[in-house]
This record gives structure tokens, sequence and C-alpha cells, in this order.
């Protein structure tokens, strides 16, 4: 892939269209022009000039001044990625406080789309770590750890307002919380707070799934069944990993049993793997 395939790839929006109606002079058709204004901006720019693209799609959040706008909303995503991928770390955080402000609040923006932005967001953080920019002259091993406690920070962020009663989203919070429980994982957890750290997330992840568990409506156990051991087996997963790295082969036993009491329907290959060669494993050592 180019560097300017790569370069569209990252910025794109995934949004579903909006039809905003054919009156050109409405707040909203205003927006939008903006926004592409914008978006022509940022591509001729590239990596120069950075105060001339985030003028450019501050314009669209000026006019949206109740924050109610998809335009408003993309505009954020789009600084959001500008900023993250030039390290302006704390505008980055600010506007994305902003975004799950919107996701939160606004009736314009569906949870599938808020989910899909946090989720953009998320990844484009990990895809491109962030070393702040004061911290010049720093080794290979500090800047790692620098991207590493940043890119937390962002997690952490989304966690605590998912948890938040008027924005609470048990579905995105699991996600979120699974997703940095693997990253974590994939450390190689390095350090004892990382283990803890792990198994804290864990225990919220197995938490979340009693509580879901003890709150399914008889009229929806099928589906509400299905999802809960979805969940459970994802956390079994991630369980089974990091027990195998700390060789508790008491634990690994069972949980590879309790993994196969769990009926999730079309489970990702990805976790069958997980369990089938601990599986494996087991039987070596019978």
């Amino acid at each position: 892939m180019s560097d300017d395939e790569e370069y569209e790839f990252e910025y794109s929006d995934n949004d579903d269209d909006v039809d905003m109606g054919d009156d050109e002079s409405s707040p909203e058709v205003a927006m939008e022009n903006k926004y592409y204004l914008a978006k022509a901006v940022r591509d001729e720019k590239h990596h120069d000039e950075n105060d001339a693209v985030e003028a450019a799609f501050q314009q669209v959040l000026d006019l949206d001044e109740l924050g109610e706008s998809i335009w408003g909303f993309r505009a954020l995503k789009q600084l959001i990625k500008w900023e993250i991928r030039h390290s302006e770390l704390e505008k980055a955080m600010k506007h994305y406080e902003q975004l799950l402000h919107r996701i939160a609040t606004s009736a314009v923006i569906t949870r599938n789309m808020g989910e899909k932005g946090v989720n953009g967001v998320l990844d484009f953080v990990s895809a491109h770590p962030v070393v702040p920019t004061n911290a010049p002259g720093t080794s290979s091993a500090s800047s790692d750890d620098s991207a590493w406690a940043i890119l937390q920070q962002f997690y952490e962020t989304t966690l605590a307002t998912l948890q938040q009663n008027e924005s609470r989203n048990e579905r995105l919070w699991f996600k979120t919380n699974l997703k940095l429980g693997n990253l974590l994982f994939d450390r190689r957890m390095d350090s004892t707070k990382q283990s803890m750290q792990l198994l804290r997330i864990v225990k919220e992840l197995l938490a979340s799934c009693e509580a879901n568990a003890a709150a399914v409506d008889d009229d929806d156990v099928a589906t509400t069944g299905l999802k809960h051991d979805s969940q459970l087996l994802e956390v079994y997963a991630l369980q089974i990993q990091l027990y195998t790295v700390q060789k508790d082969n008491k634990k690994l036993v069972e949980l590879y049993e309790k993994a196969l009491r769990v009926k999730p329907g079309v489970a990702h290959p990805r976790i069958v793997g997980v369990i089938r060669e601990c599986g494996g494993k087991m039987h070596m050592m019978q």
C-alpha cells in the first residue's frame, strides 16, 4: 500500500451516510461543506502546517454550537486522529473527552456509531504510538513505556466514561476492557504491576458476565444466553493464556473444564484455538 493510500485509509470515515436534505442554506449543509473543505486542507497539507488543518476542522465545531450534529462528531474524530499522529497529546485527549460526551448525550449519534467511533480512536492510538514531544532523546525502551502509558490513558478515560450513569454502555465497556486485557497480555506482563492489572481486568469482566446472566429477561433468554456464553468464553481464553504463561496447571485444568461447558454458538477461531491448545496440553500432562 502506498503512503497516500495508507493515509487515506487511516483518516477515512466509516459512519453511514446521513441524508441532510437539499436545503443548501441549512446549518447542517454549512457544516457538511466546512467538513469536506477541512478534509481537503488536511489532504493537501499532509504532515505540514498543523495549525491550518486543526483550524479548518475547528470551524465545523464552531458551527455546531449545541454539539448535536453528525458533522461535528466526524470533525472531532478527524481532529483526534490528526493530533495523535502529530503527538499533540493534550489536544487529542481534550477532543476525545468531547467525543465521549457527545456519544453519551447526543440523540443524533446512534449506539453503533458511537461504538465505531470509540473503537476507531483506540485502534488508531494502538497503531500510532504517541511519544510526548517534550521528551527528546529518550531511549527506545523509554519511548515504548511512554507510548504504552498514553495508550492506557485513552483506555482508562473510555472505561471511566462508560461506567457513568449518563453514558453507561455495558457492551462497549466489556469490549473495551477485554481489548485492554488482551493488549496487556501481548506485552507479556513484564512487571508484577501489569500482571495484577490484568488479573483485576479479568475479575471485572467475570463480574460483568455474572451480572448480565442474572439480569436475563425470560422473554429473551436464548439470545441473551448466547451473548453471555460468548463473552464468558472470551474471558476464559484470556485467563487460559495468562495461566499458561504463569504455568499454573491446576487453574488451567479448572478453566479448561469450565470452557468445555460453555455453548457460545459460533465462537471466534482465535478463541477456539486458545482453548483447544490448552486441551492438548492437558492431555499431554496426563
